[in-house]
């Protein structure tokens, strides 16, 4: 219940929790347009942190951009995006809830990680 609230401390983005992982999705097809808009939302995010006297580790926030095997010609080194003074480096991949999400919205990784763990069983 402490956190019900915190959707709306965002504008242009949606958020979902489950336990204590909260995730915050926005689309946008411009790069720039992502960058300022989530630049903005995690501004907001800050701020409700610090009135509800929260802290957030920000080592462990990650940042993914989901998109198509087409769209390789997305330079992300061009995008800052920025958490209290921490610049977050795009990932290729995310753990969410035990399964491994990948910037192709594929299962390869998922997978792979799975087979790892099913050899060493046997």
């Amino acid at each position: 219940m402490y956190i019900n609230d915190f959707r709306l401390c965002l504008t242009e983005s949606t958020s979902g929790h489950f336990a204590d992982d909260t995730f915050i999705i926005y689309n946008s097809k411009k790069l720039k347009t992502i960058e300022t808009v989530i630049n903005y939302e995690l501004k907001q995010v800050i701020k409700w942190l610090r009135l509800n006297k929260l802290s957030l580790n920000a080592s462990k926030t990650e940042l993914i951009f989901f998109h198509s095997n087409s769209n390789r010609n997305m330079d992300l080194d061009e995008v800052y995006i920025n958490f209290n003074g921490i610049r977050l480096t795009p990932v290729d991949f995310v753990k969410y809830l035990g399964m491994f999400i990948d910037k192709h919205l594929n299962w390869n990784h998922h997978i792979y990680e799975l087979s790892k763990k099913l050899i060493q069983a046997n």
